[in-house]
């Protein structure tokens, strides 16, 4: 993996860890409420040095609260809705060498530069964003960020009402897990085998993109396959001891078949 492979995947990884912390501090910004007993003025959540007692009065031009506002909406114009926006669109746009790169996985077969190389690029690239989710819904992290950007600000927006601050959280989350029961879009292991079968038939229906998908698909695998016989060439002069390590492999992937066959990520989601 080049460089510039590692600084997009973990720049893609590091914004959507920061995400949920960033909308919350810019959010802060203008969660003004008064104090008890008031006094007819606002003030933030936060403290400052730079404010009188520390307490900073809202809308005040001698306070911190007013010049860290354009800062905020900055911020949550670039990331609370920039980011999604981009991701979406890039994924999109991305979205048959992603199909490819996902079919390639519930094979449990690495794509390679020389069979595939847009999926292979892809892979090093943006996998941290979709290899979670099934070849058709390889946009569904944008739904879960929607989602924590939603109840972020609710916290903001209704701060002034409880009750319906709780209503819209549960009408968020509510929202979630429909879309979540309605699409299922995790592949995990178990489901791995519906992936592939789902694939076959388009392919058998003369869909185009699968027909291409497949051609690509049996590629990787020869190539696959050519690289696992010249390693059982290698190794037949080690034969005793590669069978020993062999018979401890399959018993190891035998326990993790077990395991992944009950651990759904769609269940454990919802």
């Amino acid at each position: 993996m080049s460089l510039q492979e590692k600084l997009i995947s973990s720049f893609l990884l590091g914004m959507y860890f920061m995400y949920l912390m960033i909308t919350r501090r810019a959010l802060d910004i203008f969660n003004c409420n008064p104090v008890e007993p008031d006094d007819g003025f606002t003030y933030t959540q936060f403290t400052s040095i730079n404010c009188d007692g520390g307490l900073c009065r809202c809308w005040d031009p001698n306070h911190v609260q007013l010049r860290l506002v354009p800062f905020s909406i900055f911020a949550l114009l670039i990331i609370t809705l920039g980011f999604p926006v981009f991701l979406f669109l890039l994924l999109r746009k991305k979205k048959n060498a992603i199909k490819e790169d996902q079919y390639l996985r519930a094979l449990d077969i690495a794509p390679i530069q020389s069979t595939n190389p847009i999926a292979y690029f892809n892979r090093l690239k943006y996998h941290k964003m979709y290899y979670h989710f099934k070849p058709g819904k390889v946009y569904w992290i944008v739904f879960i960020i929607a989602r924590k950007g939603l109840i972020s600000t609710a916290g903001l927006l209704f701060r002034a009402n409880p009750g319906f601050q709780l209503a819209f959280v549960l009408l968020v989350l509510f929202w979630a897990y429909v879309q979540q029961v309605k699409n299922q879009p995790f592949m995990s292991s178990v489901e791995r085998t519906t992936v592939i079968l789902e694939h076959q038939a388009k392919v058998k229906l003369n869909d185009k993109l699968h027909v291409l998908l497949a051609t690509r698909i049996k590629s990787a695998r020869d190539e696959e396959e050519k690289a696992k016989s010249k390693q059982k060439r290698k190794e037949r002069s080690g034969q005793s001891l590669s069978k020993v390590m062999e018979q401890s492999n399959d018993r190891i992937k035998k326990k993790e078949m077990k395991l992944n066959y009950f651990w759904n990520y769609n269940t454990v989601e919802r």
